[in-house]
């Protein structure tokens, strides 16, 4: 036993010693200003989320929609850009909308808003 375990420590000692050593080469140093490494890398890198509330109101001039989810929601105020801007004057209180929106800054923004098919029709 004590003849096989020196053998194999041997040929272990002997294949440490043939393998290549990795290679220890200093990284350049960057030449311009670099990102904290706690800030998200890419602007561009925003969720798009979706909701389905009713409108409480609409501000057109300031591009702004304010929404209800549920009976008992909070009110949330969200930008509108883009063509969603352009369908705020379609929107009443009371519509059901859905919203594909996304988070920047503790901002909600609207990208596309959607009338449902619900609060087009005629009440009877």
């Amino acid at each position: 036993m004590n003849k096989a375990m020196a053998l194999f420590a041997g040929a272990l000692l002997g294949l440490s010693m043939t393998s290549p050593a990795p290679a220890q080469t200093a990284a350049p140093a960057p030449t311009g200003p670099s990102a904290p490494a706690d800030k998200p890398s890419a602007p561009n890198a925003q969720v798009t989320r979706q909701m389905t509330a009713h409108v409480v109101s609409v501000n057109a001039a300031d591009k702004t929609l304010t929404v209800r989810r549920g009976r008992r929601g909070q009110p949330v105020t969200l930008r509108v850009e883009g063509d969603a801007a352009s369908h705020l004057g379609e929107l009443k209180p009371g519509d059901e909308v859905t919203i594909h929106y996304v988070r920047v800054d503790d901002q909600l923004t609207a990208k596309e808003l959607v009338k449902s098919e619900a609060t087009n029709q005629p009440t009877k």
